[in-house]
């Protein structure tokens, strides 16, 4: 079939959002699902066209269960000279899968096409409806299952793809604390209608983390969730309606039952509770602090660092691992290089919605924004040529969640690693133990975990930590960086 006979409907950020997926699949090395669909229903082809890149959702708990919607698979067999009412609720319903420009007729290639109707509409509509209705076929349904899916958002505004796995989460689950969102797979659909007309359809699978606190959503629920949290070892996976749910559902259950992390939820609801805070601290406690306490000292290590890895002035991969709300992501972005591409990623999705709005109203397109545990980072080996981790160790809930981060930070930077935290405040110094209690109870930072001088020095002598530094040939330099307002560890791995 000829591709170029196809009038694609495009969007006005349609290329940004591809060049977003490409991205994705080379950062966490996603595998790619083909699908080819020939004789595509008009009707169908046109909502796929109207959304051409999608995200299908994984939500599981600490408890081994998943999220799912129950749905009724509905199949009609509707011939081209059946036409439906243009008063008809079912009418309406179906101008949602159609171009708001056809008329009443359906013109269905072959004469088939499925249709998934929710339980809760099915139950709304009145069943004279489904009387009236010209069908050559009685309707028949079995229950089914359904992960929370949609599209990106590519015509009235710019969404980014974390921010749509935000939305449709929250449609679905509205109230519910979700975070840890990981990409697991990639997929193309490939359509072909009767009349030589081609589109593709792009979509990512992710796994989310449903939190221990928001288990009791269930029961207090509004109406209008329809979902339920079922034993993810007790569902066939036979029971998804789409092809692609079903890959989506065994890749999630692969990943949970194997590589199985329970995320710090103490970090990310705290930060959910607090927005208000973190914008008072952001916009009024951060600038004083940075006048009084002159912070320039730690920033100049940073860019000095930054600096003698891009003498040559060639794009970079950077990654801050836990950049939180502060805008010095963007403060690095105009140190690199033209055209470097830059990973923000935070455990908080709170804090990633911030720098969304920010990054928004300035404009800034190679910036991009992910949500992964430190100590649990998905991304592709050697990806990044520069990253670092600034005031992140004192947040990993004990020594070996440390390690692990380090360990993970080494695996996906192939020329330098930048490690810098703040030592023990109970040991440094009375300014020191006054800005943590600032942090402890006004921003309610849940970071305890400090270390000294002498234990951040062991910590690189850790067996795991020694042999990922040797086998890239790299070296480590550790030093202590006095300041009037604390002391700071700092690690240089290149």
């Amino acid at each position: 079939m000829d591709k170029n006979n196809n009038k694609q409907i495009t969007g006005f950020f349609d290329k940004e959002v591809a060049e977003e997926f490409k991205l994705y699949k080379e950062l966490y090395s996603l595998p790619t699902k083909h699908s080819f669909i020939r004789d595509t229903p008009n009707p169908f082809f046109i909502y796929c066209q109207k959304r051409r890149f999608f995200i299908i959702l994984f939500i599981y708990t600490h408890r081994y269960e998943i999220y799912v919607a129950p749905k009724l698979h509905s199949k009609f067999v509707i011939t081209e000279k059946d036409t439906l009412s243009q008063n008809s609720n079912y009418e309406k319903m179906m101008l949602k899968l159609t171009d708001k420009k056809e008329n009443n007729k359906y013109n269905f290639s072959n004469g088939n096409y499925t249709i998934d109707i929710c339980s809760p509409l099915l139950n709304h509509l009145s069943p004279q409806i489904f009387n009236d209705l010209p069908l050559n076929n009685s309707l028949f349904q079995q229950a089914i299952y359904s992960l929370p899916s949609g599209g990106v958002k590519i015509y009235d505004m710019r969404e980014s793809i974390i921010e749509a796995v935000q939305r449709i989460a929250n449609k679905e689950l509205k109230g519910a604390s979700i975070g840890e969102a990981r990409p697991i797979m990639h997929f193309e659909n490939h359509y072909y209608t009767s009349d030589n007309k081609y589109h593709s359809h792009e979509g990512i699978a992710f796994t989310c983390y449903l939190s221990h606190s928001s288990n009791d959503f269930f029961n207090k629920r509004s109406e209008k969730t329809e979902g339920i949290l079922v034993d993810i070892n007790s569902i066939n996976d036979n029971l998804f309606c789409h092809g692609i749910e079903r890959l989506t559902f065994l890749k999630g259950k692969e990943i949970h039952k194997n590589k199985y992390i329970d995320p710090n939820t103490i970090e990310t609801e705290a930060s959910q509770s607090i927005k208000y805070r973190i914008a008072i601290h952001n916009y009024i406690m951060k600038p004083i602090f940075n006048f009084v306490f002159r912070k320039s000292k730690i920033k100049n290590i940073i860019y000095n660092e930054i600096k003698q890895s891009t003498i040559d002035n060639k794009p970079i991969k950077y990654l801050d691992v836990s950049c939180g709300e502060d805008r010095s992501l963007f403060n690095i972005n105009e140190k690199l290089p033209k055209n470097s591409i830059i990973i923000g990623n935070d455990v908080s999705l709170v804090s990633l919605k911030i720098l969304t709005e920010y990054k928004i109203l300035k404009k800034i397109k190679n910036i991009f924004l992910t949500n992964h545990a430190a100590p649990d980072l998905p991304y592709t080996d050697n990806y990044f040529d520069i990253s670092i981790c600034k005031n992140s160790l004192h947040h990993m809930r004990d020594y070996n969640e440390i390690c692990k981060t380090i360990v993970h930070l080494i695996r996906v930077t192939k020329n330098k690693i930048i490690i810098l935290d703040c030592e023990d405040p109970k040991h440094t110094g009375r300014v020191s133990k006054l800005l943590n209690k600032y942090y402890i109870n006004f921003l309610k930072d849940t970071g305890r975990n400090f270390l000294l001088g002498e234990e951040f020095k062991k910590l690189f002598e850790e067996e795991e930590i020694k042999n990922i530094i040797n086998q890239k040939g790299m070296k480590i330099k550790l030093d202590q960086i006095h300041t009037n307002f604390a002391d700071f560890l700092i690690a240089i791995i290149n």
